[in-house]
Formats: C-alpha cells, sequence, structure tokens
C-alpha cells in the first residue's frame, strides 16, 4: 500500500489540474530580480500558472566578505532551510572541498532574485571549526529553529564525506544561537557513548511539546545519525543524552540507487528525515531512511524514556519512491517529496488526505529540506543532489534553487489545490509491528 500516487498517476494529475512547468531563465553572473517568467507571476499564454514561487536561484553557490580564489564554487550544495519574516538560513555541508561557510543567510525581502551571496551566521569566525581548535562549525546539515527564538545548529564534525574517507575533524555538537543577538548561548557535545565509529549527525526535530516562553529548558531534540543507523535523543533540561537502534533506521539496499531526471547515482544511506506530528492524541516522530521507500513513525513518550526496552515502531506505509525532506506542519499535515517523480505531496496521517501540492520536472529535482514560516507557507529547496553527487553541475544553468507555496487566505488549503484527492490512494492502516530487533538503548 502507498502514500502517494504512482508516476503514471502523477503526470496524469499534474496535467489534469494544469500544473505550471518551469519558466525560469538561464542564472546570470549577477545578483538580480527574476522576471515573470519565473514562475512567480502569471503564466505564459495558455498554461495555468504553478503554484510554486521561485525566491532565489544559483549556478554555483557564492558568498559575500570571501575571496573567491578560497572557493570551489561547484563543490558548495546547500541541504537545510530555516525561514523568518527578515532572513532565510541555508546550512552547507562541506561534502566537498572549498566550501567557506556551513551556516549562512540571506535576507528575505520577497523579491526574488539570482546568484545571491550568502552571509556567514553568525559571522566569519563561526565558519572554520575544522581549522579553529573546533571552536566553530565544521560541517552543518541542518538546523531548526524554536519557538523561544533560537537557532539550532546539528554540526556532524564530519569533511569531505563524498569524496573518498570521511574525517572526522571534531567531535560533532548541537549549537544554539540567539537570533536578536548572534551570540551562542548553549553548546552540546555529544559523549562517545551516543556515537559510533562512523557517525554523521544530519537531521534534527525539536519537541517543544511541554516547552513555553517562559520554560525554553523543557524541550527534547531528535537528532539522526544517517551513516551509523540511529536516533540519538537529547533531554535540554536535564541535560543528558542517550541513543536508540532500530532495524527501520536502516538502509534498505535494494533501494540506494536514485533516479532524478534520468539521472542516477548509489548511496546507502539510513535515517535522514523526520518530523513530529501527532497520531490521534498520541504524539509520534514519523521518520524513513534515504534508502528506502517506507515510512515509519514512533511515540515520543517511549524516545523520552531512555530506560525502554525496544521502540514501539509502527510502519506507516510506503511511498512510491525515496526522499529526504520531511516537515509536519501545525494542523498535522506531512510534507514529503519523492525524490524520481520531482513532486511536492501531503498527507494528514489522521484524515488520510492525501494532496499533490506541485510537480516540476525541472526545479523540484531533489527537495533536501522542507519547513513552514509563521505564515504557513511551504519553504523548499532543491539542489540536483544527483548532478552534484556525478560532478555534473549545469555551469550555465541553474542548480539551486529556494522556493516556497503561500498558503492560500482560508488557512486550509493551498491555493489551486481544493479539489477532493484523487484516486487510487491507500494507507496502511496505522498497525503496530512489534519486531523490535536490534532495538537498544545506551545512556
Amino acid at each position: 500500500m502507498r502514500l502517494f500516487l504512482s508516476l503514471s498517476a502523477i503526470l496524469c494529475a499534474a496535467s489534469a489540474q494544469q500544473f505550471g512547468g518551469f519558466y525560469g531563465q538561464p542564472a546570470g553572473p549577477a545578483v538580480r530580480p527574476l522576471t515573470q517568467t519565473s514562475g512567480f507571476g502569471p503564466a505564459p499564454s495558455g498554461r495555468a500558472a504553478s503554484p510554486i514561487q521561485q525566491m532565489a536561484s544559483w549556478t554555483y553557490l557564492n558568498f559575500d566578505g570571501i575571496d573567491p580564489k578560497r572557493t570551489v564554487p561547484e563543490n558548495g550544495v546547500f541541504t537545510g532551510i530555516q525561514v523568518t519574516p527578515d532572513r532565510i538560513f541555508l546550512t552547507l555541508p562541506r561534502s566537498r572541498e572549498g566550501v567557506p561557510a556551513t551556516l549562512t543567510w540571506m535576507p528575505n525581502t520577497g523579491v526574488p532574485v539570482e546568484n545571491q551571496p550568502l552571509l556567514p551566521f553568525p559571522d566569519w569566525s563561526w565558519q572554520q571549526g575544522h581549522l579553529d581548535n573546533c571552536s566553530g562549525l565544521v560541517s552543518v546539515f541542518r538546523s531548526r529553529i524554536d519557538s523561544c527564538g533560537r537557532l539550532w545548529a546539528l554540526d556532524s564534525g564530519v569533511l569531505t564525506p563524498l569524496d573518498g574517507s570521511p574525517v572526522a575533524a571534531c567531535p560533532p555538537r548541537l549549537v544554539a544561537f540567539d537570533l536578536k543577538t548572534g551570540l551562542a548561548i548553549r553548546s552540546v557535545t555529544f559523549p562517545p557513548q551516543v556515537l559510533r565509529e562512523r557517525s554523521l549527525l544530519t537531521t534534527l526535530s525539536l519537541d517543544e511539546e511541554y516547552s513555553s516562553i517562559s520554560n525554553c529548558e523543557n524541550m527534547f531534540v531528535y537528532i539522526s545519525d544517517t551513516s551509523a543507523p540511529g536516533l540519538i535523543i537529547y533531554d535540554l533540561g536535564r541535560d543528558l543524552t542517550w541513543r536508540f537502534e532500530h532495524q527501520s533506521l536502516m538502509p534498505d539496499p535494494q533501494q540506494a540507487t536514485y533516479t532524478i531526471a534520468g539521472e542516477s547515482f548509489n548511496l546507502e544511506d539510513g535515517v535522514v528525515g523526520m518530523t513530529i506530528s501527532n497520531l490521534g492524541h498520541e504524539r509520534m516522530l514519523y521518520y524513513h531512511p534515504l534508502a528506502g521507500r517506507a515510512l515509519y513513525a514512533v511515540s515520543t513518550n517511549a524516545l523520552r524514556n531512555p530506560g525502554i526496552p525496544s521502540l514501539p515502531v509502527i510502519k506507516v506505509g510506503d511511498k512510491t519512491s525515496q526522499g529526504a525532506g520531511l516537515f509536519a506542519d501545525t494542523h498535522g499535515e506531512i510534507y514529503f517529496s519523492p525524490l524520481s517523480e520531482t513532486a511536492i505531496a501531503s498527507w494528514n496521517p489522521n484524515t488520510g488526505l492525501q494532496r499533490i501540492l506541485a510537480v516540476d520536472p525541472e526545479r523540484l529535482q531533489f527537495i533536501s529540506d522542507i519547513t513552514v514560516d509563521q505564515q504557513g507557507s511551504l519553504w523548499f529547496v532543491s539542489n540536483r543532489f544527483q548532478a552534484y553527487f556525478n560532478r555534473n553541475y549545469n555551469p550555465r544553468g541553474t542548480n539551486l534553487r529556494v522556493m516556497r507555496i503561500p498558503y492560500a487566505a482560508n488557512g486550509a488549503q493551498f491555493n489551486g489545490f481544493n479539489a477532493a484527492p484523487l484516486d487510487p490512494f491507500s494507507f496502511y492502516n496505522n498497525r503496530f509491528i512489534r519486531d523490535t530487533k536490534n532495538s537498544t538503548a545506551v545512556l
């Protein structure tokens, strides 16, 4: 049973809904506003407008305040996004050499731009931890912003994982920055007991169920270990860390080849996508490996108990292809992007409603992260990772994009997608799977 339409059904649905295609122009060498042919404004004659607004695009990433000779432009790729009313934060893991900054930002002006130089966050002194006695950041895959105005950056501490053997340059850690001042107000270095020789920490989910403005310390952080698959749990209030392992966090070797826009690559990565949403009255962490189509869930009550003997994992269902980004909004709707279908879709675990939000074979090539801003608009980044992995970025085209889909005024549906779900849709009935093989907890 599947969480998403087959490829042929998606394409038929796209035709029926008149989804717009890619109307963008090749990226130029300088920063400039995009024209209305970007998909942000009216569509060409005879075609309905795409719901996607392309807010920023790059041929290669560039940086403000750094000598271009210190960079290798084609080696820069972003994998994470967070958005505030005035800033867009992008995380750049040092998957290859020549990436001068790993945690960056750009102004959120509402005006689409091309080749916007990225700024370091909080400043350049934080961007060279591997060369500065591990006092700064080394390689950040994703960050998250909490309700108390803190940006949490998950630093893997690992350099160049795609080029030969990864280098564990510094201990992985979690750093919280005050968004008002840019000051680091919390730094957590993970104890060796919760790490493995091949650990690569890539994604974090903030569980603020019991947190409040008056008690910002009452929070749990769930962290994915992708290369040595496991979940690391950090209890902020008690300053404790533990680890769980389970078969559902492992990659499926049969699903380790990804084909996007006719180009393939192989990467046997475990758990990557994670988000928190309710299932009935129970709060759940939903997750999936990169190499795999299955979506799983586990109760956060179980995750917050380091003494539990095994994880009560639910297999929710199967997507039609692998995916990376996963995010739930305040209404409990979960957004995901099946890679081969180059689409953005959503699913509500309580109503069963599935929706296709957009299909775009050009702009939606490898959605690596998804988020929702304070106005309810959906933001996501695409990085054509299949081309990046194969060293095949287009030196005269667009390789990296920041995009959004605005929220409709009625607060319930996206513009143009108020129709009933299309058939055939089907789900698992949220059956508990008692397979707890290889499930352990380590304090």
